[in-house]
């Protein structure tokens, strides 16, 4: 039952902070003003990701305090509470990006180190430290268009809480409850948005979901591919567009449209439709390819092959990572 009322109440301190949120953002002028690069057409309010951090937070503690959770999770939360933190500063005076990557790669090391899993030698440190910093800032600039960050971050925890081990009810209460909060603040977020999550809710949508693969992974609970099927479309769609912008030269550090959901939103019109039409290859494909695959290693491997196949031909359709004019030519 405390996991449940756990789960009820990071949905309504997720509605209740967001709301708190917009309030402190509109009196201290903490405005997302609109620019060449920007996917919308109003200043907003931003920070409203603090929300998520206040929820899910109390979330981890109240199950920890009941003895339903280890030590170390406690200990490895304080990652994503890091992360937090630089984004905060950022979302009120911007940050350095050197600055910003340098304590996403203590905070994926910290990860690491404080949860009970062995990455194999040198190279699987250093792999999971840079595919740890990479998840948090992949997270950050898919949140691009209204709702897309906050809808994914429910679909992957519902789906991911729900596929757990029976033995770890507690780890899947804290990813519903991850799930609560973002439903509480999506309402907030839906085009057209009234505040945006900014830095502060991105960053740490990222350092939680790994924290939560890997505590799943180290607890028996749940594979690390089945995490990379869920999220396949965040993962796909980021990492194709740096690939094509590193190639091509182009200064990734700076903000840019030109990911396949930014690209599809103009496109289409409308911020909405985009997230939709993500929910619905969710929902229809992934779901479907996370249950099917499993506990079956084998079958892992080829799901996130199959999940990640299709957002790989739409980036390559839309021309993502192109500079606008070049995007369009490629349709």
């Amino acid at each position: 039952m405390t996991v449940w009322w756990t789960v009820a109440g990071a949905f309504l301190l997720g509605a209740l902070g967001t709301e708190m949120a917009r309030s402190y953002a509109l009196r201290r002028g903490v405005l997302d003003v609109p620019g060449t690069r920007s996917s919308h057409t109003r200043p907003v309010p931003r920070g409203g990701g603090i929300a998520l951090v206040a929820a899910s937070t109390v979330a981890l503690v109240v199950l920890w305090l009941s003895g339903r959770l280890p030590g170390w999770l406690a200990a490895a939360w304080t990652a994503p509470l890091a992360v937090a933190l630089v984004g905060w500063i950022d979302d009120h005076r911007h940050l350095s990006p050197a600055l910003r990557l340098a304590v996403h790669l203590g905070a994926a090391a910290w990860l690491l180190f404080s949860i009970p899993v062995q990455p194999p030698g040198w190279a699987g440190w250093l792999f999971g430290v840079l595919g740890g910093a990479w998840v948090v800032n992949l997270y950050n600039f898919m949140d691009g268009i209204d709702g897309l960050a906050a809808a994914e971050a429910i679909f992957v925890c519902l789906a991911a809480g729900w596929l757990m081990d029976d033995q770890t009810r507690a780890l899947s209460g804290l990813t519903w409850a991850v799930a609560g909060a973002c439903a509480g603040f999506l309402p907030f977020n839906l085009p057209p948005a009234r505040i945006f999550m900014g830095d502060v809710g991105s960053a740490f949508l990222g350092a939680v979901l790994v924290t939560l693969a890997l505590a799943a992974q180290a607890s028996d609970a749940l594979p690390l591919a089945t995490w990379l099927v869920l999220g396949a479309v965040f993962w796909v769609d980021a990492t194709y567009t740096l690939a094509v912008r590193l190639l091509r030269g182009q200064r990734v550090w700076q903000p840019h449209r030109g990911h396949a959901y930014q690209i599809l939103a103009r496109r289409w019109g409308g911020h909405g439709r985009v997230t939709m039409a993500v929910l619905l290859y969710d929902a229809l494909w992934l779901l479907p390819l996370a249950v099917w695959s499993e506990g079956d290693p084998h079958r892992g491997y080829w799901a996130v092959v199959m999940a990640a196949g299709p957002v790989l031909l739409l980036c390559l359709w839309s021309g993502a990572g192109r500079r606008p004019h070049d995007a369009r030519a490629a349709v």
